[in-house]
């Protein structure tokens, strides 16, 4: 199985750029108050989800499993 293959298999998928970092994201993050929000994620890995929301001042608690 090559690496490519064994990724999609097992659901290995890595952020290295900020998905966040749009402004239909962030706006709808204001609307919704995310940042009085305890964000919730299940799938941390290295915690870049959490890391990419709290650099745009989206989260300020947060539970990673």
């Amino acid at each position: 199985m090559t690496s490519k293959e064994e990724k999609r298999t097992y659901g290995q998928f890595f952020t290295k750029s900020n998905p966040f970092d749009c402004r239909a994201f962030v706006a709808w993050a204001k609307r919704a108050g995310l940042p009085k929000e305890t964000v919730l994620e299940p799938f941390a890995g290295s915690n870049a989800l959490i890391t990419h929301l709290t650099n745009l001042g989206q989260v300020s608690k947060w539970s990673s499993f």
